[in-house]
């Protein structure tokens, strides 16, 4: 009679094959009570799956201006409320970054160089494609003198508005 007395030298059964037969059972039960106790539940699921999606919009929201992702965030709030899901829950973070290139996209334009307005998109001189004001950096006599522009790779910089093509 082979015996393997390494796996149950711990053990204080005899040394029977009918008792190391139900020790082993034992301890595959013990194991797969303890792996189903480990497993993540549905609502863990839902919550790593909320946290990946707010972990994409805080990414994301890094490329647009701020009146964008305000936009964004309001209309995820307002299908929310239309649609019967929660705020803040992987459906909406979706939803909201579905909108916000939109919200750029759609940016009306600028008009008055010396008056420009969060969100609006402008042409600066010598560049390449459109750029969006995401804040006024400095007023002089209650008028913008410089603004912070993001362009679409989210590089922020600022210009003096004397360099706005209108």
């Amino acid at each position: 009679m082979t015996t393997n007395k390494s796996n149950h030298r711990l053990c204080s059964h005899p040394n029977t094959k009918s008792a190391r037969a139900k020790c082993r059972r034992e301890k595959a039960k013990a194991a797969a009570e303890l792996e189903s106790f480990l497993a993540p539940t549905p609502e863990d699921l839902e919550f790593r799956a909320m946290v990946e999606a707010r972990e994409a919009w805080e990414t994301a929201c890094e490329r647009f201006a701020e009146a964008h992702i305000d936009s964004a965030y309001q209309n995820a709030d307002d299908t929310s409320v239309e649609e019967g899901f929660e705020p803040m829950t992987k459906r909406w973070y979706e939803c909201a970054m579905m909108t916000l290139e939109s919200a750029r996209d759609n940016a009306e334009r600028c008009l008055d160089a010396s008056d420009p307005e969060k969100g609006q998109a402008v042409w600066i001189t010598d560049a390449t494609d459109w750029q969006w004001v995401d804040s006024i950096a400095r007023y002089e006599n209650g008028w913008a003198k410089e603004i912070t522009v993001v362009d679409r790779e989210g590089n922020r910089s600022t210009v003096p508005v004397t360099s706005i093509e209108v």
